[in-house]
Formats: structure tokens, C-alpha cells, sequence
């Protein structure tokens, strides 16, 4: 190992001991629906929906473990019907209380936890859909180990009953040459730390989900040492050691903040979750059954965040693909894909997507904290225009040269054809609003038409767009472009957002 790394092993180590003194959580998340609130890690990743939140790759957040950490947080609300179905009785707090005082008993006589545990505490029902208490599958069923320690815990005087395990990720062959990439992306995805804390209030059970990638440095130990003279073995094996115990506590720490940042609220029916975006300045109430997703980043020169709002049906499109979510290609899908050229998302590659979707509300925004990228759009509104037109004219034409070379289509070459678009400026000397609104069809079997609205707003270091797509199925249902009373209720939440008009 060269001197850059030997140097970066240890910024390492500085970054994540400094980082324990620091404030790591972002603002406070609240449920009252679900009756709870939670501090996080400031993360990339976001979904949440009613009774749900999972944070995921704050380790991203600091440059010197980006590249490897894919750690995240959750937090379910555990709905009491589910419950209490799998325990076959009525769930209560005291019940739960009484258990962390037998697994008390139990360590304090130095028992095997393992050999008491019931049924009900398997973690597959925390980490799965299979007892039908979390939305979705947090891991892969295969990969959840046959074994799991049961723990006590206390933390600012709320009693946790926790389950310790690691993730196990399966050997597969390769089989087909094509699955080959598959298998080797499966086997590249690093096993997992996992912490299941329990906890109840108001005969609720609460389970907080904290996961993180082991860390193996044995390799890179052993190639330095055989690079450097024998007098140098002590201080390498001190730099990784001194690594480990930092990354350890690094994550404790996040860990002991979560759970103490945890409350229980009254519960309140009567509440909305709502989506934030400080770049735009909205705050977007979350329709009744629905959940949402958002990808954020944030430095010195910029910030920018997408965040997708879809029915709760819907959300078996993320379900077991949580990785994808923090990578590069999902990123570059949504933000590119839903600025003026929405049609990006409509091809074989998202071809999944389009066939799970059934609306989708979407906000994208974008800061530059140092130049003023759009300043000059707002100089010349004629300018402006005219581009635009072009623009829009050579999308029509390009879009219909397209279909045509498509006629014997597959669903697997999803693509569009424009059967209606139309877009206004309105523009001042601070922001200006680029309003759209589109029918398309898709090449599929179904014809299926999707109506597309967006509001793109800019000022002279901002950039932000507001759309909604709905989906709609000719041959099923020829009706259905008739918008129902939910469907209005969609649409005038999109109206009733503006951009940059303050």
C-alpha cells in the first residue's frame, strides 16, 4: 500500500473520532399518526410512508467511507391487528415490559437467551413481510442467519428488548454465462451488522432497525506488511487497529443517538405526514396511503434532492432493490429523467417501473451555492422563448421519427408516442416557470396513455420542477381517463404547488 493510502487510513481514523463529538442527526421526524418521534443521521436515502421511515447511507456523508458504507436506520410502527395475529393474543405494553424483565433475569443468571426465545422475536418478522408488520422486505429472506442473539437494553429510561444478528449472503453459481454479472453483484453486496431494538408505549410495539456493512481490512493489512520491513509491522497493525475501534464506536455512537432520540406520542388520526424541500421552500402533504422516496446530496458547492411520491400499493417497485436506490444509475434515472425530458424514464430500462406505476407525484431540486447557472435564461426572456421552442419542436420530431422505426413493438422497447404537448413561459427579472402538460402513449400491448403535467421553475442558482404522471389502461378500462374523485385530489395538490413565486 503507497503512502497516500497509509495517509488516508489515517484521516480516517481522525474524521471518525472527531465525528463522535459532533452533531450527526438530522431534524426530528414525526409520526403522530403512528405516535413517534425520531432523530436520524443525516443520510442520502429516505422512505417513508404511514408507521415507516428507513434512512439509509449516511455513511456516504462522510467522503473517506462513501465509497464501501451502505449503512441505514428504520423505524416500524408495528400495527397491533398484525400483531396480534402473530402472537395469537392481544399485544399490551405491560406484557412487553414483563419479557424485558425475564430477559433480565435470564442474562443476570447467565442463561442462553437463544434457548428462551419465543416465535414471535424470529427477526425474518422484523426484516421481512412474512408476519406482515414491515411494508416491505428490508433483506432478502436467504440471507437471514439461522442463529441471533437476545439482548436487554436501557437507554434514557425506555426499555429495548434487542436482537443481534448478521446477514449472511449466499454463495450462488454462476449457472448462465448472462446471469453471471447477477451472481456477481449478489456476492459483492457486504454482510450486514444488524440491530433490532424493541420497544413499547400505549400497547404499541416499535422496532428500531440499525444496519451496518462489516468491515474486513485483513487483506490490505496483510499486502502492507509484506510491502514494508519487518519494523514497521507494530505501527501498521496499531493504524487498522486503531481504525476498527473508531469505525465501532463511530456507529455505536449513531446507534445509542438513535434510540435515545426515540419518543412516543399520543396518537393523533387526525395528522398528515407531509415531504419537505428547503431548496424549494414546499412542504407537500402526504395523500392518505401513499409513501415517498427521496435521494438527496449535499456539499459545499451544491445541494440537490429528488423525492417521488406513489401510492402505498406501489411500493413493491423498491421492495428488495434498496441498493439501487443509493447508486449512481437511480440518480442519474430520476434527475435527468424528470427535468424537460420526462420521456428518459419510459425505456426498456425502466420498463418495470412503468408497468408497477400507477401515478407518481415528483419534485426535483437544485442549488448552486456558488454560481448563478441560470442568470442568464433570466436576462432575455425572448431568448428564452425561442430556444425553447426549438427545443421542444426537435423533442416532437425526434419522439415521432421513433415511433415510426417502432411499429412491431415489444413491451421490452417501451416507448412513446406524443399525442399531445403543449408549454408556457412566464418569466420576471428574479425566476421564471416553464409550465407543461402532455399526453403520451406507450408502445405496449395495453396502449396505455400517460398523462404527464410539470411546473420547471428557476431562478438565477436554483432550478426545481414540480410534475404528476398518471397511468391509464385504454383497454382495460376505456373510462378511466375520466379522473375520479382521488385522481382530482392528486391533481389540485399539484396545482396547488408553486414554484419560486414568493
Amino acid at each position: 500500500m503507497n503512502k497516500s493510502c497509509l495517509t488516508g487510513c489515517t484521516l480516517l481514523t481522525s474524521v471518525l473520532t472527531c465525528a463522535l463529538t459532533a452533531s450527526t442527526l438530522a431534524a426530528p421526524y414525526r409520526d403522530a399518526q403512528a405516535g413517534y418521534q425520531v432523530e436520524l443521521p443525516a443520510q442520502h436515502l429516505q422512505i417513508a410512508g404511514p408507521g415507516f421511515l428507513y434512512s439509509g447511507d449516511s455513511g456516504a456523508q462522510i467522503p473517506e467511507l462513501q465509497k464501501q458504507e451502505k449503512d441505514f436506520n428504520m423505524v416500524v410502527a408495528l400495527e397491533p391487528q398484525a400483531v396480534n395475529k402473530l402472537l395469537a393474543h392481544k399485544f399490551t405494553t405491560r406484557e412487553f415490559n414483563k419479557t424485558w424483565s425475564d430477559i433480565q433475569l435470564l442474562e443476570r443468571s447467565h442463561v442462553d437467551t437463544q434457548k428462551w426465545t419465543p416465535k414471535f422475536y424470529e427477526p425474518a418478522n422484523f426484516l421481512t413481510t412474512q408476519g406482515h408488520m414491515v411494508p416491505f422486505d428490508v433483506l432478502a429472506k436467504d440471507t437471514l442467519p439461522a442463529s441471533y442473539k437476545v439482548s436487554s437494553r436501557e437507554e434514557d429510561g425506555k426499555k429495548f428488548i434487542v436482537l443481534a444478528l448478521e446477514n449472511e449472503v449466499p454463495e450462488k453459481d454462476a449457472g448462465k454465462k448472462d446471469d453471471r454479472k447477477k451472481v456477481i453483484e449478489e456476492q459483492a453486496k457486504p454482510q450486514l451488522n444488524l440491530r433490532i431494538a424493541l420497544t413499547s408505549s400505549q400497547d404499541r410495539l416499535y422496532a428500531l432497525i440499525s444496519a451496518v456493512p462489516q468491515e474486513d481490512t485483513s487483506k490490505q493489512q496483510e499486502d502492507e506488511l509484506k510491502e514494508h520491513s519487518p519494523f514497521k509491522e507494530k505501527s501498521i497493525k496499531n493504524k487498522y487497529s486503531d481504525r476498527a475501534k473508531a469505525r465501532t464506536a463511530y456507529y455505536q455512537q449513531l446507534e445509542s443517538n438513535f434510540l435515545k432520540s426515540f419518543q412516543a406520542l399520543p396518537v393523533s388520526k387526525d395528522s398528515t405526514l407531509a415531504v419537505q424541500d428547503q431548496t424549494l421552500g414546499l412542504t407537500v402533504p402526504l395523500p392518505p396511503e401513499w409513501f415517498y422516496t427521496r435521494y438527496q446530496t449535499a456539499n459545499n458547492q451544491q445541494t440537490a434532492s429528488t423525492t417521488l411520491l406513489m401510492p402505498l400499493s406501489t411500493i413493491t417497485l423498491i421492495s428488495g432493490n434498496l441498493d439501487q436506490l443509493t447508486a449512481k444509475n437511480y440518480k442519474g434515472l430520476i434527475q435527468e429523467g424528470l427535468a424537460t425530458n420526462f420521456a428518459e424514464l419510459f425505456t426498456s430500462r425502466s420498463h418495470k417501473f412503468l408497468d408497477g406505476m400507477t401515478e407518481v407525484l415528483t419534485l426535483t431540486s437544485y442549488q448552486n451555492k456558488k454560481e448563478a447557472p441560470y442568470a442568464g435564461y433570466l436576462k432575455n426572456k425572448e431568448e428564452t422563448t425561442k430556444f425553447l421552442n426549438t427545443f421542444f419542436k426537435a423533442l416532437e420530431t425526434t419522439a415521432k421519427t421513433d415511433a415510426d422505426a417502432k411499429d412491431n413493438f415489444s413491451p421490452q422497447d417501451a416507448t412513446l408516442k406524443t399525442l399531445q404537448q403543449s408549454h408556457q413561459l412566464t418569466m420576471d427579472s428574479r425566476h421564471g416557470v416553464l409550465t407543461l402538460a402532455s399526453q403520451y402513449e406507450l408502445n405496449d400491448s395495453n396502449k396505455t396513455r400517460l398523462n404527464y403535467d410539470a411546473k420547471i421553475g428557476f431562478t438565477t442558482d436554483k432550478f426545481g420542477s414540480v410534475s404528476y404522471l398518471r397511468k391509464v389502461n385504454q383497454e382495460k378500462d376505456p373510462g378511466q381517463d375520466k379522473k375520479t374523485t382521488a385522481g382530482n385530489g392528486r391533481e389540485k395538490l399539484y396545482q396547488s404547488l408553486q414554484l419560486f413565486s414568493k
